[in-house]
């Protein structure tokens, strides 16, 4: 199976109409972006929304972990509870001995180096923030940057990849996906990694029954697309085998489906551009040279 190998970034080169204006609206929707996106998370932050409520959930389970208490408590509420698979409490344990405000800043800090890695510059990055649910992701202060990270690393053959989509396959299932377009050295790391994993939940088997028994519980978000409209969806992307296609099914066969979670198409975004968009581009009059 032919896999995607990193290649060096395409400058286009503008016809001289464009040369003009081209690098300062670039730069300028850039520093835009970044006052605009860093300001609306901030305000949501002075609102009361730091330390964002996942992240909150992520430490919290680690700390139940270690105290003994219980993690997949909380009853019906949604709120603050832990949902993610057993090998992933115990994953949180290590956040769990950090102080809760510098997991907070830590994992906030991940999750930009996640975007600047996917996007492939920080002025890409910064033009993100134009996006309010790029906002919506880090206010709530959940994993899906990382979670984009991990499925982009995979669908480009990094090494290593394969252990962070178990550890995100445990998390929200659908990373498993991007096992489709996978090379035989990532199913041998997904394969070990799913080993490690669930050999860490030995001491602690009766979370097992206790994350079912969680799940069992009728959420209190329905997301903004249903799972049964985005299955179809994801049944046709993995028909189609490219690179941005299995990426994106990846992202929508998620279990809910948040403003936030647009996020987890950057991926797709940005291997439909690798592949098709420099074309695109040629084509329009900018001719891309490898540099």
């Amino acid at each position: 199976m032919a896999l995607p190998v990193a290649t060096p970034v395409a400058r286009p080169v503008l016809r001289p109409g464009l040369a003009r204006w081209y690098r300062p609206l670039i730069v300028g929707l850039a520093v835009g972006g970044a006052i605009f996106g860093v300001g609306s998370v901030l305000w949501g932050y002075a609102l009361g929304m730091w330390p964002p409520h996942d992240t909150s959930a992520f430490w919290l389970a680690g700390r139940h972990l270690i105290e003994g208490t219980p993690v997949y408590g909380g009853g019906a509420s949604w709120y603050l509870a832990f949902v993610y698979a057993p090998p992933d409490a115990v994953l949180m344990m290590l956040p769990g001995l950090l102080p809760y405000q510098v997991f907070s800043v830590a994992l906030l800090i991940l999750q930009v180096l996640a975007l600047r890695y996917i996007t492939g510059s920080w002025v890409a990055t910064a033009m993100l923030g134009w996006i309010p649910w790029i906002h919506h992701e880090f206010v709530a202060g959940n994993v899906d940057c990382l979670m984009a990270a991990a499925i982009y690393a995979s669908m480009r053959n990094q090494r290593g990849s394969g252990v962070a989509v178990a550890v995100f396959a445990f998390a929200k299932f659908s990373p498993v996906l991007v096992l489709a377009h996978a090379s035989r050295r990532q199913w041998i790391e997904v394969g070990l990694a799913t080993v490690v994993l669930l050999a860490l939940t030995l001491p602690v088997l009766h979370l097992w029954p206790e994350w079912i028994a969680k799940l069992s519980v009728k959420g209190e978000y329905a997301g903004i697309l249903p799972l049964f409209v985005r299955v179809p969806t994801v049944a046709v992307l993995l028909l189609y085998r490219r690179p941005w296609t299995v990426a994106a099914a990846a992202a929508l066969a998620t279990p809910i489906f948040y403003t936030q979670s647009i996020v987890l198409l950057l991926p797709a975004v940005r291997l439909w551009w690798d592949d098709s968009g420099r074309e695109m581009l040629a084509r329009r009059g900018l001719s891309p040279r490898l540099s």
